[in-house]
């Protein structure tokens, strides 16, 4: 209860339900949880472990895949001050953003993008 009311910056009750604010604030939420969850499969290329720097960028891939973009990040912005500069830490960022956009993703499972549709209409239905 005590992380709904840190989350919700109130002690929600079962009447908030019914008020619209609370309900879209809601609906918000659980699109926008759903939509960071990581849902593109790593192809791995075994001719591609031919070097350092590629067997880094298959690491990077497999942890954004399977930890989540948004959480690594959000561990790079706390830990900034372990970085030899601010610069490093942005660098290091960029590069994870890079390796979260290269070619070496699946677009996913027909299945897994039938439910992200059906996630944005409802969230578009329900929402005043």
């Amino acid at each position: 209860m005590k992380k709904l009311k840190d989350h919700f910056k109130i002690n929600p009750l079962v009447k908030n339900l019914f008020e619209t604010e609370f309900y879209n604030h809601l609906l918000n939420d659980w699109e926008k949880f759903y939509f960071q969850i990581y849902k593109k499969k790593l192809n791995i290329n075994p001719r591609d472990f031919n070097s350092i720097k590629n067997v880094n960028n298959y690491l990077i891939k497999f942890a954004i895949n399977h930890i989540g973009l948004n959480e690594i990040l959000f561990y790079v912005d706390n830990n900034r001050q372990e970085f030899k500069n601010s610069s490093v830490a942005s660098r290091c960022k960029v590069n994870l953003r890079e390796n979260s956009k290269r070619e070496n993703y699946d677009e996913g499972n027909e299945l897994v993008l039938e439910l992200d549709k059906k996630v944005k209409e409802i969230a578009e239905e329900y929402r005043d």
